[in-house]
């Protein structure tokens, strides 16, 4: 015989349902809290040009298309390094995870891009991992991601230093960041460029109000000076013979003087400087050491020594 039965359902456990899927999820964002790594990826620096870029995806797919697309049509000189993965299936969470893991390593890397085109939620399931998640929050390089539709938004998109709704947004994001510094550098170099001009322009007004400001000052001085002049001439045509005695002794004493100050008349009379290998003159036996060159100067030339010993005064 054969028979047939049926169910009726009383009661549903959201926890077997797409619930369930939550339930999992909040647990996975609890986890990585506690551990420091759901936020641990934003708070890696950004380089200030990253142009060397590493880009985790699956080769050959419309996102990975799409973003060399964007990148490319920047116009910046970006060097990307493509790290071909699964990303979906059993295969997709260990190939992305060793995959970041990977480029956290290398020291030729300014940032990592992670990208994935549209599908189902099941399809998508993969971004929701605890392990790709934590390689996120591990990884020392920033990493933006860029996975499925506008409407997606994995665990891997909260962790990651920036998520975007597409690839082509996040490689869009990327050229963001190059091209800010690019204009900010452009504007830097405007406002130089601009206070350069703003200076030169005061800096020639002052020097033309400094210019006028000595021409005035001379011409001032000069008609005292004159003005001196024609009195101290007034004087000399009354006491001439005073006048030429008082500057010929004048200019004996300053001459007398001088004679007596030149270092050449000094060394005739005896005397010699001495220096040191540095061109420094010596003062003081204090400043000497044994082995230590010597140039001695003379009125008729110069003599090379070395010291072989040094005897103070008193000791």
């Amino acid at each position: 015989e054969r028979g047939s039965f049926s169910f009726k359902a009383s009661n549903i456990d959201p926890r077997f349902t797409l619930g369930d899927l939550a339930g999992q999820r909040d647990e996975i964002v609890q986890r990585l809290k506690k551990n420091d790594l759901y936020d641990a990826n934003r708070r890696v620096e950004l380089p200030v040009v990253p142009l060397r870029i590493a880009l985790i995806t699956s080769v050959g797919s419309a996102a990975h298309a799409d973003t060399l697309h964007e990148l490319e049509n920047s116009g910046i000189g970006f060097e990307i390094f493509v790290h071909d993965v699964r990303v979906q299936g059993d295969a997709a969470v260990p190939t992305i995870v060793d995959a970041i893991t990977r480029v956290g390593r290398r020291d030729d890397i300014d940032i990592v891009m992670l990208v994935r085109g549209g599908g189902s939620k099941v399809d998508l399931l993969a971004f929701d991992s605890e392990e790709i998640s934590a390689a996120i929050g591990k990884c020392s390089k920033p990493v933006f991601t860029g996975i499925g539709h506008e409407v997606d938004f994995s665990i891997a998109d909260e962790v990651a230093y920036r998520a975007f709704k597409t690839p082509t947004a996040c490689a869009a994001g990327v050229v963001e960041v190059v091209t800010a510094f690019v204009q900010a550098t452009e504007q830097a170099w405007a406002n130089i460029a601009s206070n350069a001009s703003e200076l030169l322009q005061t800096a020639e007004y002052n020097l033309s109000e400094t210019a006028i400001g000595v021409k005035n000052l001379v011409t001032t001085a000069l008609t005292r000076s004159l003005s001196n002049l024609d009195v101290k001439a007034d004087r000399v045509r009354r006491r001439p013979a005073e006048v030429l005695g008082i500057a010929t002794m004048t200019v004996k004493a300053i001459a007398d003087r001088v004679r007596l100050l030149d270092p050449v008349n000094t060394m005739a009379r005896g005397w010699s400087i001495t220096r040191n290998d540095k061109g420094e003159v010596v003062r003081s036996v204090n400043t000497l050491s044994v082995g230590q060159q010597l140039v001695t100067s003379f009125a008729d030339g110069s003599a090379k020594s070395t010291i072989e010993s040094i005897e103070k005064e008193g000791k």
